[in-house]
């Protein structure tokens, strides 16, 4: 193997912060940093220091390459949301003196933070958009987090072009102020893939992903259009005012056709990627959406909805569809059921503007200019 180019920056202490990490669940904003963590060439001149929960496994969680200088600084095991929250923004200003720079790879960081450059992402303004993501009480608290961190934070992340525009809009911030660095993907062992007879969902179940909405199109595809008894497996760990989620499969009748497979392993993850047809996610928002992409590097198809980030992420391939228009999306899942390599055009070209190496070059630029 080819050692990686040494990247030289300018003397840093980098702070990580990685409080709102509690346990070895990846979801969407630890996988983002996850990727970009673990495609760093060695680093001269700079020390990354990791903010971490006492029990967290940070080795265990991420694979942090030779060649990064790095310690950890462990803080309580929060036994609350509350508790975290308090630590974010009342013990970790002082505890992070004498960095030059704290990132946090979501809106959990300091408000206020004398001495030190900070850099938040902010992946969506969701709670901006859907109600009751949340329950009432973290609605409210994002909401408040993500406009005060998006004033005071030194620097501002984010996913997408379209959240970055959204950030701009709703907070009135200088787009000068936000970079974009899109989630990226691993390459894939394209010998396992195949097509097979179930499509997926993926994704933390809260209203937001509309998974009702899925399972009402896939309702439809089935009962109007399916000649091969395709499934549905729907993967996620459960997220707030999803329960009826079960009972609606029951009213439809479609208990032999969607299973709940609850949380998986990234391993368990990839073999179904590989295997699945296509991807189904008709969200009302996404900030990003890293299903699809994580399809499209399987080579499968997604249909997504029309609205927010999606349409940036899948480009040309796959299908579009309004995310309560249950019919157009029924035939969707029709169209890739019968012929999904017709959907994948252009997908190396899309493939690419996501490349790992490519965004983790970004992010280091950004590091290197604070």
């Amino acid at each position: 193997m080819i050692p990686r180019a040494t990247k030289h920056m300018k003397r840093r202490k980098i702070g990580i912060n990685l409080l709102s990490l509690g346990s070895s669940q990846i979801t969407g904003t630890g996988r983002f940093l996850k990727q970009l963590l673990e495609h760093f060439p060695p680093i001269e001149n700079a020390e990354f220091v990791f903010f971490c929960q006492k029990h967290f496994d940070l080795e265990g969680y991420f694979k942090i390459p030779f060649g990064i200088h790095y310690r950890r600084i462990d803080c309580p095991s929060f036994q609350s949301h509350f508790a975290r929250v308090a630590y974010d923004q009342f013990v970790l200003p002082f505890r992070a003196q004498g960095l030059d720079v704290l990132f946090c790879q979501c809106a959990a960081n300091p408000v206020i933070h004398p001495g030190v450059y900070t850099i938040t992402t902010i992946h969506d303004l969701t709670p901006f958009f859907v109600r009751r993501k949340y329950g009432f009480v973290q609605q409210s608290y994002v909401r408040i987090i993500s406009r005060l961190l998006a004033l005071t934070s030194s620097h501002v992340l984010t996913s997408s072009e379209n959240s970055r525009t959204d950030l701009v809009q709703r907070f009135r911030i200088k787009r000068s102020k936000i970079d974009v660095v899109y989630p990226s993907y691993n390459l894939k062992d394209l010998s396992k893939a195949s097509y097979g007879d179930y499509f997926l969902f993926v994704g933390t179940l809260q209203p937001a992903k509309n998974l009702s909405g899925a399972i009402r199109a896939f309702a439809l595809f089935s009962k109007k259009y399916d000649k091969a008894h395709h499934r549905l497996i729907v993967v996620g760990a459960n997220g707030w005012g999803q329960n009826d989620c079960g009972t609606l499969v029951r009213d439809l009748g479609m208990e032999s056709r969607v299973f709940f497979a609850g949380y998986v392993s990234d391993n368990e993850l990839d073999r179904l990627y590989a295997g699945c047809k296509g991807l189904i996610l008709i969200s009302l928002y996404e900030g990003f959406g890293i299903p699809p992409l994580e399809a499209l590097s399987w080579n499968k198809p997604s249909i997504v909805s029309n609205l927010s980030s999606l349409p940036e992420v899948v480009g040309k391939t796959g299908i579009q569809v309004a995310p309560m228009n249950y019919e157009q999306a029924a035939i969707a899942i029709g169209n890739i059921a019968e012929d999904p390599g017709r959907y994948l055009e252009g997908r190396d070209e899309q493939l690419a503007k996501f490349a790992p190496e490519l965004q983790t070059r970004r992010f280091l630029k950004i590091l290197d200019a604070s």
